[in-house]
């Protein structure tokens, strides 16, 4: 009877919903510019980036190398290439004209259109505005199953400012029903000449390769070639929900080709510290044509808790990195000395075109394994830069992506080798076929007791089948996963997109009896709502996404909401049930 309710509950609210909702965020484009083929690859802080990017563009007419570069929508061989178009025929003026500057492509100049601005100073009648924008932005979740009480919620908000390209400020703070909080801020002055950006409140420092400075959220290397180097973004402010970044203040600044940035984080224990720390670090670098050098020192120092006034330094690092793109071949590498853990790590490779159409990358580490974790974000395997010596290689042809990861652990000599490949085939003007292959084999140490002994094998089969007719579109998904035995999961998915509203209708069952076979699918939601959840039991799925936009005369409203119900009996426990509700309102003005 309980289940009943329950179940016509959740079919009253997705009626009701039905008049007022939308499109969840497109991330094709994301996944085009950062060299990812699936979703489930991205992560929150990168898409929480991409948002920012979207309410302050680049503009690519005005701006200088080094923020190009910085921004981190384009590769060294992209901002050289960028940069003599301009001096040879004047400013871009249109995403068609930005596609056919050597190195971008109509696939990537559209991809960049949302994060841009072909602003230019040589259109009559325009001049540059310094005006106060923003964004507000309150989200809510709230989610029962069973033996809950009452449903469990979070509720978080954002405010963000920003005053032309001459400063920006942010405020964002987050409630639990279970009684935490937590908050970030920050505020920005953008400068002209030297003064690049001052920071103050929560930044991100992104330097190099990885290994010496890279705060926050790092992508792995299986991907496309573009993926196995790190596109160093430097100082930027950070306001997002998670508060994984840096918090102090962080001044960047430049004197022609030179740039030097400097930072200093501070950790207290109201902030979700243990004790009181200081973490310093700077960066200089200097550009060329095709590239750039640059060095980066990075140290932190903690307060004793129990003899307070009593310092110890518990880390010191320094790292010399390099970058160069010369006719469309990509040069990386960074070499990082601990000198705490008194070790030296090495990340290089490279990636270049094959013929017209393909694009083949390689890279090598070497992370020893007292090398420290405090910010590194290089390429890696495991889940830190550290305890691994491997190698990626990748190759892409037009839909098809191939790669090949290999390393061992370097404590205990376990060795693991993984497989991915997929292949994006259009099947006449509205159908496509996306099938993709993944396997991770591990072979432990040699201490095996018999042949056969401490291999493991996992493998994941998916196949997606997708029809796309403006405004309507159709995905079906079939995946397989066996690892200690074998996962079946299986979705399909309805949605309609307009100018004003949008909705999408997923519907997903699932059998998999061991947790080590789970399945991770990308759910749609909000943006910045960024949801990658765990299949596992046998059971099935419903949920509804959508976002009406209407157009109002001083700003502009969104309004997103995504429902979801799950059940689920795993083996030896009884079935159970889970239901969720998430609303999100973004207002731009």
């Amino acid at each position: 009877m309980k289940g009943r309710r329950l179940r016509t509950v959740i079919i009253v609210v997705f009626l009701t919903m039905a008049a007022d909702l939308l499109r969840a965020q497109d991330l094709q484009g994301v996944m085009t510019i950062v060299g990812v083929r699936e979703e489930e690859e991205l992560s929150e802080q990168l898409i929480e980036r991409f948002e920012s990017l979207a309410r302050s563009p680049v503009d690519i007419n005005l701006s200088s190398m080094q923020k190009l570069l910085s921004s981190g929508l384009f590769t060294q061989y992209q901002v050289a290439s960028l940069l003599d178009y301009r001096s040879t025929y004047g400013d871009i003026l249109s995403i068609e004209e930005l596609s056919a500057v050597d190195g971008f492509g109509k696939t990537y100049a559209e991809a960049l259109s949302p994060y841009i601005t072909l602003f230019s100073k040589s259109l009559p009648g325009q001049t540059t505005r310094h005006q106060l924008s923003g964004t507000a932005t309150l989200r809510s979740t709230w989610k029962t199953q069973t033996g809950d009480t009452k449903p469990s919620g979070v509720v978080k908000g954002k405010l963000v400012l920003d005053y032309g390209t001459r400063a920006s400020a942010a405020l964002t703070g987050s409630w639990s029903e279970a009684g935490n909080y937590g908050c970030s801020f920050h505020g920005t002055l953008y400068g002209r000449k030297h003064l690049d950006r001052l920071v103050v409140g929560d930044f991100n420092a992104r330097f190099g390769q990885g290994l010496a400075i890279w705060s926050g959220f790092s992508l792995s290397g299986m991907g496309a070639p573009s993926s196995l180097y790190r596109r160093s973004t430097g100082i930027t402010p950070s306001a997002s929900y998670s508060g994984t970044g840096l918090r102090g203040v962080a001044l960047a600044t430049s004197w022609g080709r030179l740039t030097l940035s400097s930072f200093a984080g501070v950790t207290v224990p109201w902030m979700g510290g243990r004790n009181l720390s200081f973490t310093p670090g700077a960066n200089l670098g200097y550009y060329m044509k095709y590239g750039q050098v640059s060095l980066s020192v990075l140290s932190s120092f903690a307060e004793d808790s129990k003899e307070l006034g009593s310092w110890s330094r518990n880390e010191l690092r320094i790292g010399a990195d390099m970058r160069f793109c010369i006719r469309g071949v990509d040069l990386f590498g960074e070499v990082g000395t601990d000198l705490q853990g008194m070790c030296i790590a090495g990340v290089g490779g490279l990636a270049f075109p094959v013929g017209e159409y393909s694009k083949f990358g390689v890279v090598g580490r070497y992370y020893p394994q007292n090398y420290s974790k405090l910010l590194t974000g290089a390429v890696k395997s495991g889940t830190y830069a550290r305890d691994e010596l491997g190698t990626t290689v990748s190759y892409e042809r037009k839909g098809l992506v191939a790669s090949a990861d290999f390393y061992r652990k370097l404590s205990t000599g376990r060795d693991q080798l993984k497989l991915l490949a997929s292949h994006e085939i259009a099947v006449g003007e509205a159908w496509s076929l996306k099938p993709r292959f993944s396997a991770r084999l591990r072979l432990e140490d040699s201490g095996a007791s018999a042949p056969g002994d401490g291999i493991e094998l996992k493998t994941d089969i998916r196949t997606d089948v997708s029809w796309n007719r403006v405004p309507w579109s159709q995905t079906v998904r079939v995946d397989w996963s066996h690892f200690k035995g074998d996962g079946f999961l299986g979705y399909y998915e309805l949605g309609v997109q307009k100018a004003v509203l949008t909705a999408y209708v997923r519907v997903t069952g699932f059998w998999i009896d061991s947790w080590d076979d789970r399945i991770y699918v990308y759910e749609r939601d909000g943006p910045g709502n960024f949801n990658v959840p765990a299949y596992y039991g046998r059971g099935y799925g419903l949920s509804l996404t959508g976002a009406w936009k209407p157009d109002m005369r001083r700003g502009r409203l969104k309004l997103y909401s995504s429902i979801y119900y799950k059940e689920a009996k795993k083996p030896g426990e009884v079935s159970s049930r889970t239901a969720g509700l998430r609303f999100q309102t973004v207002f731009d003005f």
